[in-house]
C-alpha cells in the first residue's frame, strides 16, 4: 500500500502552460475551504501515473507565507492519503491535471481540510 498512497514529483503539475490551460478548459469544483479545477484528456508522454496535481494558495488570501506553506502541506497530505481510490479508477488512456485552490481567509485545521478534500474526490471516484 505504500507506492498507492505516495505523491511523487511525477505527480506534480509544473508547467505554466498546462495550468493556464487548465485554468481556462477546465471545469471547476467548489467545497469549501478548497476551489478544484480539473480537465480530463488523453494521456501524454510526460505524465504516465495519470495524474497532475498542484496546489495554490494565494497570497491575497494569506498574506505569511509560513501560513501559506503549512496549507499546502496540509492539502498534499489530504490529496496523498485519500487519493489512492482516484488512482485505480483511472484509464490508462486518460490524464488528470488537478489545480487545488484554497480559499478560505484564514488557516484551517487539517480535518476541515481533509474533508473538503474527500467530497473533491469521491466525485471523480
Amino acid at each position: 500500500m505504500g507506492k498507492l498512497n505516495s505523491l511523487s514529483r511525477s505527480h506534480s503539475l509544473k508547467s505554466q502552460k498546462k495550468m493556464a490551460e487548465v485554468m481556462k478548459r477546465g471545469k471547476s469544483v467548489l467545497k469549501y475551504p478548497l476551489r478544484c479545477v480539473y480537465l480530463m484528456e488523453s494521456t501524454d508522454e510526460v505524465h504516465k501515473e495519470g495524474i497532475g496535481v498542484a496546489f495554490s494558495v494565494p497570497k491575497k488570501r494569506l498574506k505569511l507565507a509560513v501560513q501559506r506553506n503549512k496549507v499546502k502541506r496540509r492539502m498534499r497530505e489530504a490529496f496523498r492519503l485519500n487519493s489512492g481510490h482516484l488512482r485505480e479508477c483511472m484509464n490508462s488512456d486518460k490524464h488528470l491535471s488537478v489545480l487545488f485552490i484554497y480559499v478560505a481567509e484564514q488557516v484551517l485545521d487539517y480535518k476541515t481540510i481533509e474533508k473538503s478534500m474527500r467530497k473533491i474526490i469521491s466525485q471523480w471516484g
